[in-house]
């Protein structure tokens, strides 16, 4: 079966929290400036206007939109394969990687820069990332539990 990655919805997620970061970096960056310039307003903003703020929040955010749909089109080609008890999948660097499920050594998790998912770790034979917004993801991790060695607990 195969089991596709909901980009929409890693794009969504994805353009908060990269829009987010930049925006507060940015915040924080001026505030500092601020201080340094001894709380003197007309130094800290002479080159920037009301509008030009605005300006640079819509393109903060233009920005992160723009780059987290390429990533989210990237993440699209991540879909999950389970079929005749083997997995299918990318690992973390985006190469296709497979392993039968009965060479399953565990299941982590993982979290990084906004992107969460289930690691299916085949030992030797590599990974598979099952990220949160794959298709019935319970159902995935379902059965990589039923393929669990007896004495591992997801």
């Amino acid at each position: 079966m195969k089991y596709e990655v909901n980009w929409k919805e890693l794009w969504s997620s994805l353009t908060k929290y990269m829009s987010l970061t930049i925006i507060f970096s940015v915040t924080a960056m001026l505030l500092v400036r601020h201080v340094s310039s001894g709380f003197d307003y007309g130094e800290t903003f002479k080159h920037l206007t009301p509008l030009g703020m605005l300006g640079l929040i819509v393109g903060c955010w233009l920005f992160s939109a723009f780059f987290a749909l390429i990533i989210a089109f990237w993440f699209k080609l991540a879909y999950v394969t389970i079929k005749d008890g083997v997995i299918a999948g990318r690992n973390y660097w985006g190469r296709k990687k497979s392993f039968p499920l009965s060479q399953l050594k565990s299941i982590d998790s993982f979290s990084d820069s906004g992107i969460n998912a289930v690691v299916a770790n085949g030992g030797k034979r590599g990974k598979v990332f099952v990220y949160y917004q794959t298709e019935k993801i319970e159902e995935i991790v379902k059965i990589l539990e039923a393929h669990l060695p007896e004495k591992m607990e997801a």
